[in-house]
């Protein structure tokens, strides 16, 4: 079974390719096995495990994301690990993202970062106070087990 996944940086909007350094094609780097790359911006970093590929946003290692980030004010984009799961929640505001707020005014989104997961809220300090598990089944099933 294959390691590599495609997804997208809810956060730049970026193409990113996660996957093990030998099945990209690729040697690790000192012992670093698992590669994200940026494919619009063809850089690459190695990580020690697969969730910290996996959370990864683009803006942690591409200096093309960070610069586009700057220019469309993505200042308002905050990610931190939950005390209840232990994953990556990253809080954007919807329209430094570009997304038209909906009728129910919810301007914040919440993503899971692992499980790819999402919420909106209304405020950013209610945003800043959720967990994975008020809103990821994933995170929920996580810590039930």
């Amino acid at each position: 079974m294959s390691s590599i996944v495609q997804r997208t940086s809810r956060v730049t909007g970026t193409v990113l390719t996660v996957g093990l350094a030998g099945e990209l094609g690729l040697t690790d780097d000192d012992g670093l096995p698992w590669v994200v790359v940026c494919e619009p911006h063809s850089t690459l970093v190695f990580t020690d495990t697969k969730r910290e590929a996996m959370t990864s946003t683009g803006l942690d290692f591409c200096d093309d994301c960070r610069a586009g980030a700057a220019a469309r004010e993505l200042d308002a984009i905050t990610t931190r690990i939950s005390r209840a799961t232990g994953t990556s929640i990253t809080v954007a505001n919807v329209t430094a993202l570009g997304i038209i707020p909906d009728d129910n005014d919810k301007r914040w989104l919440i993503t899971c970062d692992e499980h790819d997961t999402s919420a909106y809220s209304r405020t950013k300090r209610a945003a800043m106070r959720v967990s994975g598990l008020d809103f990821c089944y994933a995170c929920h099933e996580s810590v039930e087990a």
